[in-house]
């Protein structure tokens, strides 16, 4: 997983779920794309939701870039 922001403020964070467990928790935002590598399998089934929730509390508008890689 990785995340990207058009502005990186201290406050800034995120999280992600799966069909609304939470898998990731309360990540900060970095001044450079960050990733993420599972080291435990997370099985996620045809048809799972998974959601990606920033938390802009810098209150500056900006874009934000996910990008999330499986293997199969």
């Amino acid at each position: 997983m990785a995340v990207g922001c058009s502005v990186y403020e201290p406050k800034d964070y995120w999280n992600v779920y799966l069909d609304g467990d939470i898998i990731c928790e309360t990540v900060y935002t970095k001044n450079v794309p960050e990733g993420m590598f599972f080291l435990a399998v997370i099985p996620v089934r045809a048809g799972s939701k998974l959601t990606f929730e920033f938390v802009n509390n810098g209150g500056k508008a900006k874009f934000v870039w996910w990008n999330y890689q499986f293997l199969r």
